[in-house]
């Protein structure tokens, strides 16, 4: 369900539902701490934990950046025009925001996110409900500072690489927090999490005005993580109800192949930026990229299958 929000984000839905969809990464993020197996604490297991989730998580994106380019510059060849610079592709790589192609910054987040896990897991975990929610709102309310902080760091090299790590490891680790401990509440806690959530978010919105999580997301901060926080919770909530339909086929395909499916899902999107190539009724424009996903990721799978085992797991 992650991966489908995910992908309405990205084609120009109407304004209600490209607005409630909004907690699809804090979503994943949270999720992702919820699959989370503690490792031992000796330093050799974390090394080598570290070392394995930059490999699953990277690899298919550093893969996918350089099939994206080469793709482009064939095409640019073909046409004698110039899409992307040099520093959208080197962007790219590194997972910025910008200069890049876009969207691959959320794996950067994924990525960012694993590495702190096997640190903030053994605090996380000593928590009750009520030091749980008074961390979260901690983080909200640090992040606010240091957002507000960085407009007084003077504009250069060192405001963008911190910008692009340090309001992203403390926003989203707020969804991090939320996935290593729900799994441990009560229901009626679960609910007590999710009622709190949506209290902070309509005070939020009566004393900003602001009613666009999407205008706090770049970097995440105020609406943009307390509805996070309640989106999430509202479907751990719901999950006896989801889990009625998770046996079918598809969601374990959805699932198994989410990163891939992602990853995929941009080229039909690049391919609907022109107006003029755009169809003009939402559901169509998903179902193009949805679809292009599913059909670039078969082709794709197809062409990897014959790769040896210890090659393969890291780019399937």
């Amino acid at each position: 369900m992650g991966l489908l929000l995910l992908v309405v984000a990205h084609t120009w839905a109407p304004i209600t539902l490209s607005t409630l969809r909004t907690f699809d990464v804090p979503l994943m993020v949270m999720i992702s701490a919820m699959c989370y197996k503690p490792v031992k604490k000796d330093l050799k297991s974390v090394k080598r934990y570290l070392w394995k989730r930059f490999l699953r998580i990277y690899i298919p994106v550093f893969t996918f950046v350089n099939i994206f380019f080469i793709a482009i510059l064939a095409r640019e060849a073909y046409i004698d025009k110039n899409v992307f610079s040099v520093y959208q592709y080197i962007g790219s790589l590194f997972l910025l925001n910008a200069p890049s192609i876009g969207y691959v910054w959320i794996m950067r987040v994924f990525l960012m996110m694993a590495l702190i896990l096997p640190f903030i897991e053994p605090l996380i975990k000593k928590l009750n409900i009520g030091f749980l929610i008074f961390t979260l709102f901690i983080i909200v309310f640090l992040q606010e500072g240091v957002i507000i902080g960085f407009d007084y760091i003077p504009d250069g090299i060192i405001k963008f690489i911190l910008s692009e790590i340090i309001p992203y490891i403390i926003g989203y680790s707020l969804f991090t927090a939320i996935g290593l401990r729900i799994n441990d509440l009560t229901y009626s806690k679960k609910i007590i999490l999710t009622v709190i959530g949506l209290i902070a978010c309509v005070i939020y919105i009566w004393l900003t005005g602001n009613y666009f999580p999407q205008k706090d997301k770049y970097p995440p901060h105020g609406l943009y993580l307390l509805w996070g926080w309640s989106g999430s919770c509202i479907l751990v909530i719901c999950k006896s109800i989801i889990g009625r339909v998770a046996s079918w086929s598809i969601w374990g395909y959805l699932s198994r192949n989410s990163m891939w499916l992602y990853l995929w899902h941009i080229v039909p999107v690049y391919f609907m930026l022109p107006t003029s190539l755009r169809p003009e009724i939402w559901i169509v424009r998903y179902i193009v990229a949805l679809g292009g996903a599913l059909m670039l990721n078969f082709i794709y799978q197809l062409c990897i299958a014959r790769f040896p085992k210890g090659i393969h797991k890291y780019i399937s």
